[in-house]
């Protein structure tokens, strides 16, 4: 099928793609059967995972978040408890990259474990107001992807438990072998996969974070898979706030169709616009029964089903 070359150019999402090694490292010689850690999943696939975080005598809850560049406290409680960093221009030229207009602040923060997983902060980790977001959930920051992918992940819907191996664990090999893998793909600094659209591919990030529909999506790649077919129906839906408590306006509602991970069909999974990248969220992965997201194998793994529960459209859509 051919296509002409401004429509190329134009979106981003449908590309050649190269794989990316997030946290890679040589298997220890011993497996590890047991995990680090456990984290209970809510029932409710719409409310967020919530790691207890210790640092000290000090306890926070954090969201699980593969969506957060590092580990975000929310500013409020930075102020309270850590040591404040000055920022000088390369830092906040940094953290503009990566996180736009939003007024980040640095601060230093000491050892923190999750269960038995521990684990040595940055030299610098970053705090925000949260605002809404912080109200709502009752949280007190976010545990992002430079420290999830330390482990490897076992997502399982069935008992609602959030594993966490070490990334030698035989058990990660067990589950990874009795399920559908597709390698990680680096999303602009998110662990992703590539969607089949056609002949194409498009890269999805996946954002634990996302807490709306199965996902997100960007215009320029609702243009492309509306050109290939993939838009289902469409509609608005009323305004809401992202994690970092950022009010948005009513937005594109998108159902998608005609789109394949691995041998699995999305199709009728609701999307909402975003403006970041492209993603599938929380809701997209209590679809099934368990999950794996592997980081020591850079791979993510789902039951190999023929297709997904679709999403009803109309729960997303303005009244």
């Amino acid at each position: 099928m051919t296509r002409s070359q401004h429509t190329k150019l134009s979106v981003s999402a449908l590309l050649a793609i190269s794989a990316l090694s997030l946290g890679s490292s040589a298997l220890a010689a011993s497996a590890i059967e047991e995990p680090v850690t456990v984290i209970d999943i809510p029932a409710d696939p719409g409310a967020p995972v919530i790691a207890t975080v210790m640092m000290s005598s000090h306890r926070y809850r954090m969201i699980v978040d593969t969506g957060a560049g590092n580990l975000i406290f929310h500013l409020p409680v930075a102020r309270r408890d850590l040591v404040a960093v000055p920022m000088d221009d390369s830092m906040l030229a940094q953290a503009k990259g990566i996180y736009g207009d939003l007024a980040l602040h640095h601060f230093k923060a000491g050892s923190m474990s999750v269960g038995q997983w521990r684990f040595e902060p940055d030299e610098n980790v970053f705090a925000l107001d949260m605002n809404q977001a912080a109200e709502k959930y009752a949280v007190d920051g976010l545990l992002g992807v430079p420290y999830l992918a330390k482990l490897s992940w076992h997502w399982d819907n069935r008992s609602r438990k959030l594993l966490g191996y070490e990334h030698a664990s035989s058990t990660v090999a067990a589950v990874r072998a009795r399920l559908h893998c597709e390698p990680l793909y680096d999303v602009d600094a998110i662990p992703g996969v590539a969607l089949k659209v056609g002949d194409e591919r498009a890269l999805f990030a996946l954002d634990t974070g996302d807490l709306g529909a199965s996902g997100g999506l960007h215009p320029n790649d609702r243009e492309a898979l509306a050109y290939f077919g993939a838009i289902r129906a469409g509609g608005m839906n009323n305004s809401q706030t992202d994690l970092a408590g950022k009010s948005q306006s009513s937005l594109q509602v998108s159902q998608i169709q005609n789109i394949m991970l691995g041998p699995t069909r999305l199709d009728g999974l609701v999307l909402t616009e975003v403006q970041s990248s492209s993603s599938l969220g929380r809701r997209f992965l209590s679809k099934f029964d368990e999950v794996l997201l592997d980081f020591g194998a850079n791979t993510f793994c789902i039951p190999a089903v023929q297709q997904v529960e679709p999403d009803d459209i109309s729960l997303y859509l303005s009244k």
